[in-house]
């Protein structure tokens, strides 16, 4: 930043008339205009104006009273950072949009508010700031060419499905796809930290970003009132002035709208996949991003999601993977299921069957996909994808059936039954595919099925998806239950991950009661894999396991950041995160650190292959964990647990 505020103050001073300057210090200062000597010039009179306000701490009272009598002459110094260099590098770039035909919002007020907040007295980063007003979509990509920023702000309008609203050539209104945005920064790449979306439903676009390399995203998750959102970029840009995190930086800018009692205090949310930006020894670029404080009402979120596959029915002679289905989502379109199940929560439970290709040269085990490179230089596509046209509902009765068949023509030792259910941020294709790579990674001869409840599918869902895991636990009972009665299995194997395990938590001692008296321990094994559940909770409630199932095993790693950042949100520690390693009677405690991990650290029920190779052997083989091959240890307390050696 060039200006400091006291200097940017004197520009404003300099910038009055005579008359307007002699006002400003005989009325609002006179301490300084007794001082003035006879004969003293402007700049020094000036110089005393400033030096007095500033050893005073009046620096807000300066500008206060500049505005009163010369509110032109303050907005025009504001705006002088930005007509100082068109290139060159910007640690923040704002970039504002008021097409024709829309309602217009005061966006010079805003770029002039972010510029203010960036001049403050003492600053512990350098920041500097660049604005361009009617911005078109053509010109973003040499915006961020020439200014390389840090944090790019948009301030205008955004659509209901989260789509940004530029200037065309003309000043008409043309829509970027959040695709299209996100496209645009991988290409151009740089120093990009955080994008800013100051729009309405912009937070729709934070998987596009962060899914092309945009560390962290903020965006509004519904309509957001023009001066809310002034407020909320004043609240945001102080705290990064004064050396605060994007998170708390998130967290002021709202508690801005709620103490001024403006409309839309819960729209801002801040969302990211970088596990750097929770880590208190690391720094990107030039802003320190330290530990987020904890904020109630509002999520610090980190994808547990699959990777996105491709979509397309795939090589008929590529092995597939049947899976049968239980949801409570509904279809997007009944007359075509190929469209597949949407958001929306059903009342009632949906069944049915879909394929899933997984290639024989799938490359790695836990992998759904080789990189490009690896596909070009070999010509082999072993992507993991679900077959859209093989979705097919069905009524219970044919389903069961179907089940029934399949397992009653295989061998014996192949009769046994894996249901897998997913967790946050999954939609119906995602939970398909983690579903069947699972199976076919651990070489499960039997039948797999999977439970899939009505999560988002997105990053700014955490908050719904917790309410619709709970709504979805009536279900899950009957699935579960039906699944133990009707579909002739030896053995039924449960997988739950991350969210879903507190609906299976919640929900097994109501299956219990329901089977008891045909079969008193109706698992074999149950795998709970990085659970998102509070402690206490789960303490409360997990000896229904040693009933349920004749071995339970629970997986939590220090290296899973999304739980981490769960405890954050919730206030509370969670199972599947440590230290403390949480260790419950009857159940295997592994802890998971010293194995092959995702950056996240979450998605290694599906994608370590360590684990996997563990989860086989559990439920293929029966084994304790000393079989297994794993590694006694113990708490300070004397508990014993297990940990993957890798």
């Amino acid at each position: 930043m060039s200006l400091s505020r006291a200097q940017l103050m004197t520009t404003i001073a300099n910038k009055l008339s005579e008359q307007e300057f002699n006002d400003l210090c005989f009325d609002h200062f006179p301490a300084v205009a007794k001082s003035f000597a006879e004969g003293q010039s402007r700049n020094g009179r000036v110089r005393s104006l400033i030096e007095y306000a500033e050893n005073h701490k009046q620096l807000d009272q300066l500008e206060r009273a500049i505005k009163e009598i010369n509110p032109v002459a303050l907005e025009e110094a504001i705006d002088l950072p930005n007509k100082a260099s068109e290139s060159g590098p910007s640690d923040v770039l704002v970039v504002a949009a008021n097409a024709q035909g829309m309602t217009t919002l005061a966006l010079e007020q805003e770029a002039a508010v972010i510029a203010k907040q960036l001049f403050v007295e003492k600053p512990k980063r350098d920041l500097r700031v660049f604005s361009r007003m009617a911005t078109g979509a053509a010109d973003l990509s040499g915006l961020l060419l020439a200014h390389d920023p840090m944090v790019v702000h948009f301030a205008g309008h955004g659509t209901p499905e989260g789509n940004l609203i530029f200037a065309d050539e003309t000043g008409g209104q043309q829509i970027v796809e959040a695709e299209e945005l996100g496209e645009l920064f991988q290409t151009v790449g740089g120093r990009v930290e955080c994008v800013t979306l100051n729009s309405c439903w912009s937070a729709a676009q934070a998987d596009a970003l962060l899914s092309r390399g945009v560390p962290c995203v903020v965006g509004m998750t519904s309509r957001i009132d023009d001066e809310s959102a002034t407020q909320f970029s004043s609240g945001f840009y102080e705290a990064l002035a004064y050396g605060r995190d994007y998170a708390t930086a998130v967290e002021l800018g709202r508690s801005k709208i709620r103490i001024l009692g403006l409309p839309d205090r819960e729209a801002p949310h801040f969302v990211t996949n970088d596990p750097r930006m929770f880590d208190p020894d690391i720094a990107i670029s030039g802003l320190s991003l330290g530990t987020p404080r904890s904020q109630a009402g509002w999520p610090y979120i980190i994808t547990d999601k699959a990777p996105v596959v491709e979509e397309g029915s795939g090589d008929a002679a590529v092995p597939k993977v049947k899976l049968f289905y239980g949801t409570n989502r509904k279809l997007k379109d009944p007359a075509k299921p190929s469209k597949g199940y949407g958001t929306e929560r059903e009342n009632k439970l949906n069944y049915g069957t879909c394929s899933v290709r997984v290639p024989k040269d799938h490359r790695k085990k836990g992998t759904l996909s080789s990189s490009f490179w690896w596909k070009l230089w070999t010509g082999i596509d072993d992507t993991v994808r679900l077959d859209n046209d093989s979705i097919t509902p069905l009524k219970d009765d044919v389903f069961w059936q179907q089940a029934r068949e399949q397992l009653k023509n295989a061998p014996t030792n192949e009769q046994d039954v894996l249901v897998f259910v997913h967790g946050f941020r999954v939609n119906f294709k995602d939970a398909a595919i983690r579903a069947a790579q699972i199976s076919a990674d651990m070489n499960f001869p039997g039948l797999t099925a999977f439970f899939s409840w009505p999560s988002l599918g997105r990053l700014i869902g955490y908050v719904a998806d917790g309410a619709t895991i709970e709504a979805s636990e009536p279900l899950l009972t009957e699935f579960l239950t039906q699944i133990l009665q009707e579909s002739g299995g030896k053995k039924i194997h449960l997988i739950a991950h991350s969210m879903g395990n507190r609906g299976v938590l919640k929900v097994m001692e109501n299956v219990i009661d329901q089977v008891r008296s045909k079969n008193p321990k109706a698992f074999g094994q149950i795998l709970l894999a990085a659970p998102d559940v509070d402690v206490e909770v789960f303490q409360q409630n997990c000896a229904v396991y040693q009933q349920a199932a004749l071995q339970t095993t629970l997986y939590a790693s220090p290296r899973d950041w999304a739980v981490w950042a769960s405890s954050i949100v919730n206030w509370h520690d969670r199972v599947g995160y440590h230290p403390p390693v949480t260790v419950f009677d009857g159940i295997d405690t592994v802890r998971v650190d010293k194995v092959d991990m995702d950056s996240i650290g979450h998605g290694y029920v599906g994608a370590a292959k360590d684990v996997m190779n563990d989860m086989d052997k559990a439920i293929r083989f029966q084994a304790t964990p000393h079989d297994r091959g794993l590694e006694k240890r113990e708490t300070e307390e004397g508990h014993e647990f297990w940990e993957i050696l890798g």
